[in-house]
């Protein structure tokens, strides 16, 4: 009997892809362990997620915050980028154009052989946690939540 592999779902368990009028499938991709694994459990095996062999209806949006990890940014560049490349699948990076709908959205990368994940672009998020006087901090190891004068204490998760 052979392991499982680290990203493998019992067949009861295997995403269900529902009918899609446009024949395209969108994958949100954060660079975090849960959409890495879906997005690696697409490359393995198409069919299984009902997606072409050659993966042409499948498109991976990141949507760039402007603050993620060091390590995630590098992880992504070394490793999954070149599968994405290997497979021809299409990455579409997009990023806030600025503070305000209006601002709209901006289309940072949208290719079939990307080379590298934007690290920030014109509008970051830390930027509208800033204007809002809402800021993510780390403090003694543990990342706290500070709502501005809102909340009578911070809320510390462990």
């Amino acid at each position: 009997m052979s392991a499982a592999a680290l990203f493998d779902l019992p067949k009861s368990e295997a995403l269900a892809v529902v009918s899609r009028p446009s024949g395209v499938t969108v994958l949100s991709y954060g660079l975090g362990a849960d959409s890495t694994a879906i997005l690696l459990m697409f490359l393995a095996d198409p069919e299984r997620y009902g997606l072409r062999p050659d993966l042409s209806d499948l498109v991976i949006v990141h949507a760039v915050t402007g603050d993620e990890w060091p390590d995630s940014l590098d992880y992504v560049d070394r490793l999954v980028l070149a599968l994405l490349r290997a497979a021809r699948v299409r990455l579409v990076q997009i990023a806030r154009g600025g503070p305000e709908d209006a601002d709209g959205v901006v289309v940072l990368d949208d290719s079939r052989a990307p080379r590298r994940i934007h690290a920030q672009g014109p509008w970051r998020l830390s930027d509208e946690l800033r204007a809002a006087g809402t800021v993510p901090q780390m403090a003694r190891g543990k990342r706290t939540w500070c709502v501005n004068c809102t909340s009578a204490s911070v809320h510390e998760a462990s």
